[in-house]
């Protein structure tokens, strides 16, 4: 069956599973990153136009893009005797950086030219930060609309986050409207050293969802942060937090500052109460460290305890039909 993608993705390692056609907006351009069989820069003749012309680097594609392009990554392929995203599996940065999606290249689709999805981590395409960059985040965002399907991110050396979703003092950095979809995020043994970040690391950003997304043996899953702003419409839906409960910290954290009309819906905390005591010891399945609005509701957690006190601290965001351990749905303490 002929690809309805741009391009006939389809015939060049597969398709995204979020749903639509992603030709983007008018003008809008399509490009392709493989990291195995493209050519290095667009100095080369390489113009990403065709899964034929397309790119090694993704950083190249994101440079060369215009606002609302979007960008197929196909996976690597498998090395002989690697299991699941390791080894030669992995697409690394070019140089000593990590990523960036710099303010003008607002409304990017970096989806993953794979058939799996946050549930299927195997057939993602995979990201590992830099070797030796230790003091930056996988992939920094600092502009608005855009849009992350299909990927598995690895922290590489990075001890901060694997995607940061960034509004800072400048006015031009601008995150806000962001959307992630599919993904599963992974922590190797050692890293992370900074729980202040987490795998994906909100800063100011407003309105953004996290959909389907899968977060494995992750210290802190989502931190949301307010240094330079607060917090709006946040929502993370159908998520699934995995790992053992020595391994984690807290999956969702906001440890101080407002957070207005916060949204988590359908999400399973697949181990026991938190029990990682780190630089930010939350120990909680949720921790929201000051008066904020919300709603958590239809979640499923490992607790055995069932009330919310003793493995949520909510502080104003009401919950509705939370289910611990097959107890529940829980009640106040």
């Amino acid at each position: 069956m002929p690809s309805i993608f741009p391009g006939s993705v389809l015939q060049h390692g597969g398709v995204p599973t979020g749903g639509g056609r992603y030709e983007g907006m008018w003008g809008a351009k399509t490009h392709y990153v493989d990291f195995d069989n493209g050519a290095v820069g667009h100095n080369v003749g390489a113009t990403s136009s065709s899964p034929k012309n397309a790119v090694k680097h993704l950083q190249d594609a994101i440079d060369h893009c215009n606002a609302w392009d979007v960008i197929y990554v196909r996976p690597r392929n498998p090395a002989a005797g690697s299991g699941e995203g390791g080894g030669a599996n992995y697409i690394t940065p070019v140089s000593t950086s990590n990523w960036t999606v710099p303010y003008t290249k607002y409304g990017l689709s970096i989806i993953g030219a794979a058939p799996g999805n946050g549930r299927n981590a195997a057939q993602l395409t995979h990201l590992r930060g830099g070797a030796v960059t230790t003091a930056a985040p996988v992939m920094c965002v600092t502009s608005c609309w855009n849009n992350f399907e299909n990927l598995a991110f690895h922290s590489g050396a990075s001890l901060e986050s694997q995607l940061q979703l960034k509004r800072t003092a400048t006015v031009t950095d601008r995150a806000y409207g962001n959307s992630v979809t599919n993904c599963t995020f992974r922590f190797g043994a050692g890293l992370i050293a900074n729980h202040l970040q987490g795998c994906i690391h909100i800063e100011s950003s407003s309105y953004d969802k996290i959909l389907n997304c899968t977060f494995c043996a992750a210290p802190v899953g989502v931190m949301i942060r307010t240094s330079v702003g607060s917090v709006q419409h946040l929502q993370i839906i159908g998520c699934e937090f995995q790992g053992t409960a020595a391994e984690i910290t807290c999956d969702i954290a906001s440890p101080g500052g407002t957070l207005t009309n916060l949204c988590v819906k359908e999400c399973t905390f697949g181990h026991a109460v938190p029990a990682l005591v780190s630089i930010v010891p939350l120990v909680r399945y949720i921790y929201i460290g000051a008066a904020s609005t919300g709603l958590v509701s239809d979640c499923q957690t490992g607790a055995v305890d069932p009330t919310i006190a003793d493995n949520m601290t909510l502080n104003g965001v009401l919950y509705s039909n939370i289910w611990g351990d097959g107890v529940g749905p829980f009640v106040d303490a």
